[in-house]
């Protein structure tokens, strides 16, 4: 599978994290809050991370990868 181009990534933001949360706690249930907002939003733009003009994480899985 190859990488699209930049300008094709959407990344996620802190408040679709948060309303996807939500939704996970309305579903299946469990604790509501958030303990840190900086780390989440650390998380949140690490997929984002450039130096150069260029992406620190090569591709989609390493973007996903450097979330976790």
């Amino acid at each position: 599978m190859s990488d699209a181009p930049a300008d094709d990534i959407n990344f996620l933001t802190v408040e679709a994290v948060l309303v996807l949360h939500q939704l996970q706690l309305e579903r299946f249930g469990g604790s509501a809050g958030l303990r840190d907002r900086g780390l989440l939003e650390s998380a949140v733009a690490q997929p984002q991370a450039s130096f150069g003009g260029a992406y620190a994480h090569e591709g989609w899985f390493a973007m996903a990868a450097a979330r976790s």
